[in-house]
């Protein structure tokens, strides 16, 4: 009998928080300090009229309420209707768009913490995420290599996941 020794890692949102890049977790990602800027200011309406300023906001919740005023009250029922919300929404969400991106910007490198992990895991090891996770990608791409156009080394974890 042939015993197979298999290490699974399971990265959660911690495991990019507590890297050098330091993520938001989810949680805590709409920060209510982060948006003084004039570049969210209909975000910062959005968000003032869907919870009291500086308290807690889900990021899910929101994005559901979002939607559901972009599909169901402008499209279904009464597009001559407003509301203040109604008013920032569409805008609000390409804002929200532009926020989140800046603040999971990491500039596209591996993790050191990451790269030492998935080193030690090995090649036979297996990576697993909770979520969609750059810096792990980054920092696979960094131990497994890359191809000539930066692509995913087609053999290694990560471009064997993508050829899925």
């Amino acid at each position: 009998m042939v015993r197979y020794r298999k290490t699974v890692v399971l990265l959660g949102a911690g495991a990019s928080h507590g890297s050098k890049f330091r993520l938001p977790l989810m949680a805590r990602i709409l920060d209510w300090s982060t948006l003084g800027s004039a570049e969210f200011t209909n975000l910062k309406k959005a968000l003032q009229l869907f919870a009291k300023p500086g308290s807690h906001v889900d990021l899910e919740g929101f994005l559901t309420h979002l939607d559901m005023t972009i599909s169901t009250f402008l499209e279904r029922w009464n597009r001559e209707r407003t509301s203040p919300f109604s008013e920032v929404v569409e805008s609000a969400r390409r804002e929200l768009g532009d926020y989140l991106a800046s603040r999971l910007s990491h500039d596209q490198i591996a993790s050191e913490e990451h790269s030492e992990l998935f080193k030690k895991l090995g090649p036979e090891g297996t990576v697993l995420t909770l979520n969609y996770d750059r810096i792990a990608d980054c920092s696979l791409m960094d131990v497994d290599g890359t191809d000539v156009q930066g692509f995913p080394n087609q053999t290694g974890r990560l471009g064997l996941s993508y050829q899925l």
